[in-house]
């Protein structure tokens, strides 16, 4: 039975002598491995999210006149918040007549 498993490709053991006696533990080569690759996608796909987060700030803040948090901004474009801007001024408090610009 031994014999099979060493020599089966799908069962990769590791002999290990304890006080005369003889254990197998299974190498862990493979899973180590997919791991990596695993973390190693991870990272390209957060990287290529972070560029994209990098364009899209730059495309607002080239169009835009003012933002006050830019880092805020680029906080909620990475978690794909919703985002809420002003076109003009923001409508706070009561207004004077005068301020009504654009015929409220």
């Amino acid at each position: 039975m031994q014999k099979l498993l060493r020599n089966n490709p799908l069962f990769n053991f590791k002999r290990i002598h304890k006080h005369n006696h003889c254990f197998f533990k299974k190498m862990e080569t493979t899973d180590t491995k997919r791991e990596e690759q695993e973390i190693e996608e991870k990272k390209a796909q957060e990287e290529s999210k972070i560029e994209d987060v990098d364009k899209i700030l730059n495309d607002i803040l080239s169009i835009s006149s003012e933002c006050i948090q830019p880092d805020e901004l680029r906080v909620k474009l990475l978690l794909k918040r919703k985002l809420i801007c002003y076109d003009g001024f923001e409508p706070s408090g009561r207004m004077h007549i005068a301020q009504d610009k654009e015929g409220w």
